[in-house]
């Protein structure tokens, strides 16, 4: 599949702020803990700078509960009715609606082929995309839109956060490094 990318000025003076902004499907990614997202949040702000804001959606049968170490990071938990919405749509909808806001990166953490267009938009905004999931359901497609797009993609396992490259081996990193 040949993709072929163009990417907008950003914001009209031309700035975007540094650091990253974090967009949770918690539907995707249920087995993150609170723990675990503070040190993926400590990884990311090592590599991107600042962590701006945390937004984690989920749905009313999900638990997530919010530790202290997490209460200084900007975090807004998100539930969604399902019944209503889907979970994939509203955070897309909301990521979208906030992206003039939104500094230099963006984190996605879901592995879901729903999140590709948010993918380009955020490419399109002259930001840098980075996908974080679990090597069990990491879409291909979003896996390779996310590099086409020059962003970086991060597979999760146990403490480890691995750089995802195609055709390469991972490159592992301790989440506490």
């Amino acid at each position: 599949m040949k993709l072929a990318l163009e990417r907008s000025r950003g914001q009209a003076d031309g700035r975007i702020q540094r650091g990253v902004a974090v967009y949770v499907d918690l539907e995707n990614v249920s087995w993150l803990r609170a723990w675990h997202l503070g040190q993926i949040l400590d990884s990311l702000e090592r590599g991107y700078g600042p962590v701006t804001h945390v937004r984690v959606y989920t749905n009313p049968g999900l638990d997530f509960p919010v530790s202290q170490e997490l209460a200084h990071r900007h975090l807004h938990l998100i539930c969604v009715e399902t019944r209503i919405y889907a979970v994939d749509e509203v955070l897309i909808a909301e990521a979208c609606q906030q992206m003039d806001q939104l500094p230099e990166t963006v984190a996605v953490m879901s592995g879901d082929a729903d999140f590709v267009g948010l993918i380009m938009q955020i490419y399109h905004s002259g930001r840098r995309p980075i996908v974080i999931a679990h090597p069990r359901n990491a879409s291909s497609l979003l896996k390779l839109l996310t590099i086409k797009a020059g962003g970086e993609v991060f597979l999760v396992t146990g403490n480890m956060l691995s750089k995802w490259r195609p055709g390469t081996q991972i490159d592992s990193v301790g989440l506490n490094a």
